[in-house]
């Protein structure tokens, strides 16, 4: 990506502010909007066999381990956004933009359409499926106070 955007073979990328920052792409991006709008899930994968062979006060501990580690990471992402490594280092290198609410809820209002249409028409049944379980657990989630 650092050479794409050094060379104009691309002329965007999207990552966290974080990544951002520890690739250094302010050498060779000169503008940065801040959208929020990408929703992170954190997936715990694990062995089926192996977690329902373990007791329910295992299977209790390994789900609240990764619950911390979720917050934790969040944490994380969150003190370095807030350094000079993260937005405030950033911002004396490259133009920063954040979007308003209303435009936040433009820009989905453009694209959900576009996605869902690209979604239902290039990939299975099954495929909506997802999308829509998804949806349902963004909406369970954004609707949830877990992290403020």
């Amino acid at each position: 990506v650092y050479s794409g955007l050094q060379t104009g073979v691309i002329d965007g990328q999207m990552n966290p502010v974080p990544i951002i920052s520890f690739a250094n792409f302010a050498e060779v991006q000169a503008y940065m909007t801040l959208t929020n709008h990408l929703f992170s899930p954190y997936t715990m994968m694990i062995n089926r066999a192996f977690f329902e062979g373990l007791s329910d006060s295992e299977r209790a501990t390994i789900r609240t381990a990764a619950e911390n580690c979720v917050t934790a990471s969040r944490g994380l992402s969150r003190i370095i956004e807030a350094s000079d490594r993260g937005l405030a280092g950033l911002m004396d290198s490259i133009e920063v933009t954040a979007l308003t609410a209303d435009q936040r809820a433009a820009m989905s209002a453009a694209a959900q359409p576009a996605f869902e249409a690209h979604v239902a028409e290039n990939m299975d049944a099954r495929a909506g499926e997802l999308l829509g379980m998804f949806k349902a657990s963004v909406a369970e989630a954004n609707a949830s106070t877990y992290l403020d």
